[in-house]
């Protein structure tokens, strides 16, 4: 089974937005992108491949479920529950 989420900031309403602004921040990215692709133990294991387009950068991380650090999974939680939020 494959999930898409896509979240356009400028599309969100000011509070949405600034959520989405924070969750990212806490992230490392630069540190996630290099040390992609993060594989964990196990089959039948989520796999995330996320995308961030930020302060004119792109950062591309694939990383499985059961090493994804708590802050990603705070903001995957959270395009989860906002499906089609913009």
């Amino acid at each position: 089974m494959n999930v898409t989420r896509s979240i356009d900031t400028s599309a969100l309403e000011a509070p949405q937005a600034h959520e989405v602004e924070r969750l990212i921040s806490q992230l490392d990215l630069a540190d996630l992108a290099r040390r992609s692709p993060l594989r964990g133990g196990g089959a039948d294991r989520f796999q995330y491949d996320l995308s961030v387009q930020a302060g004119g950068r792109r950062y591309d991380v694939t990383l499985a479920e059961d090493v994804a650090p708590p802050e990603l999974k705070e903001l995957l939680a959270w395009m989860l529950q906002h499906d089609g939020a913009a």
